[in-house]
């Protein structure tokens, strides 16, 4: 299985901080997410994502300056969002979009961090959701 992003920024026992870049039409390779995450998007495109068998499951347009947090349980990413996204922890995504996409995705290593926890507190209801930039970083 592949990693969850192109190149690893930094990691330590608490965090993995990734960034991924995906020329238009460039699809990762399946790939799957074993920890809680939140990605915030540099260049937003439209995302096109799929199963491990690439069977096409939903696309969704990512914006330039949103951020999404997803809790991973059982096999399974969930979001809390207007979208109500969920999805495979394992999977794949193309860029269907005509400009280039690139993310940083941080994600919870081993350890719970209290930086982590206290951007997921900032979510209404305990519950994660499509969010700008400013509900994350404080």
């Amino acid at each position: 299985m592949d990693d969850v992003g192109s190149f690893i920024v930094f990691e330590n026992d608490k965090v993995i901080i990734w960034e991924m870049l995906l020329e238009p039409g460039q699809q990762t390779a399946c790939h799957s997410h074993q920890h809680d995450s939140i990605f915030y998007v540099l260049e937003g495109s439209t995302l096109e994502v799929f199963d491990k068998n690439d069977a096409f499951l939903f696309a969704f347009d990512s914006n330039t300056g949103n951020a999404f947090a997803f809790t991973c349980r059982e096999g399974e990413l969930f979001s809390s969002d207007d979208r109500c996204l969920q999805v495979t922890a394992t999977h794949s995504a193309r860029n269907s979009g005509m400009t280039r996409y690139r993310e940083i995705l941080v994600e919870k290593n081993k350890m719970k961090t209290d930086s982590f926890e206290k951007a997921l507190q900032k979510v209404p209801s305990g519950k994660l959701h499509f969010c700008s930039r400013e509900n994350l970083i404080h």
